[in-house]
């Protein structure tokens, strides 16, 4: 991105899972490297968890 803000969307993804004998819990992430005229950092965003079935 450039400028002041950005966004990031995805849908329609299939998560595998095997062995799981009950409940299950999952959360998105995405993992952004920010870079100004004086820093350049990471910043890591959480989505909120969710049921896996």
């Amino acid at each position: 991105f450039r400028g002041t803000s950005g966004s990031v969307t995805w849908s329609d993804e299939t998560i595998g899972l095997n062995g799981c004998a009950g409940y299950a819990q999952a959360r998105a992430f995405v993992s952004v490297e920010v870079e100004t005229d004086n820093v350049i950092t990471w910043v890591t965003l959480w989505g909120a968890p969710f049921s896996l079935g």
